[in-house]
């Protein structure tokens, strides 16, 4: 082959290189685009008693966590990821995974994954949003009645569910409220442990009064503690929310220092 000809083919293929790399590299801004204004719509739920925060070193991680104030899992913190499939926006449904595993009929005993078939059958994202998921799983622990779904063979059938804790909740439900109090108490006892190293990990440390007595006080009086730091600095009128804490407890806050 002449020796011309070469080269501009040689130079055709590069060219052709870096124009899939251009265009790689633009649909991934377009990605991480649609995955934040998805972490805005969250946002905007103002959901009570759950934090979430993406993962710092990847956009299709957010961490979170949840602290549930009634219902039967009354008094449960729960830290969890949520994994959203590299195929986004047209992807399967995402996941979400409990770090400390609890005792429930929607749960894998195995990996902490919930099972979402109950509310979702396919992901659309022109219909279904990330937010959707994290208010679902809210929902399970907090006021979901396991009667309806149970009746269906072929999610009991799953292996997405956890067969010991529905046995227990159709034929012996006092112990299966045992089983609960019990999963409290151990995901309670777990909730110090994190051993995901990304900075925006939600961690959790030991309550020090020096730094919380303060911001206790005020929580505790009622102070609204959102619209002091408000009027304090006006030039940063968005807060992003509150550390969680309890005297004689932990205290909750990422590892970026959020």
């Amino acid at each position: 082959m002449d020796k011309h000809l070469m080269n501009g083919f040689n130079d055709m293929k590069s060219e052709k290189s870096n124009d899939n790399h251009i265009l790689d590299n633009f649909s991934h801004v377009i990605i991480e685009y649609h995955l934040m204004r998805e972490f805005i719509l969250y946002r905007n739920q103002h959901m009570s008693h759950v934090y979430v925060v993406p993962s710092h070193s990847s956009p299709f991680l957010w961490f979170g966590v949840m602290f549930v104030h009634k219902g039967l899992y009354r008094g449960i913190v729960l830290r969890f990821t949520v994994v959203i499939p590299n195929t986004y926006p047209n992807c399967e449904i995402p996941k979400l995974i409990f770090d400390a595993i609890p005792f429930h009929p929607l749960v894998n005993p195995n990996t902490g994954e919930l099972n979402t078939s109950v509310a979702f059958n396919e992901w659309k994202s022109s219909v279904n949003k990330i937010w959707q998921i994290i208010d679902y799983s809210q929902r399970v622990f907090q006021c979901f009645d396991f009667s309806d779904c149970l009746q269906n063979e072929s999610l009991v059938s799953s292996d997405m569910l956890n067969t010991k804790a529905i046995d227990l909740y159709k034929q012996d439900f006092e112990a299966f409220q045992r089983k609960v109090t019990q999963t409290i108490r151990e995901c309670h006892q777990k909730i110090n442990e994190c051993n995901n190293d990304d900075s925006n990990a939600i961690v959790f440390g030991s309550f020090d009064a020096d730094i919380h007595q303060e911001l206790r006080n005020k929580l505790l009086s009622g102070v609204n503690v959102i619209e002091e730091r408000q009027l304090a600095d006006p030039t940063h009128p968005s807060v992003t929310g509150l550390s969680w804490v309890q005297s004689g407890s932990t205290q909750m806050f990422s590892k970026s220092g959020a």
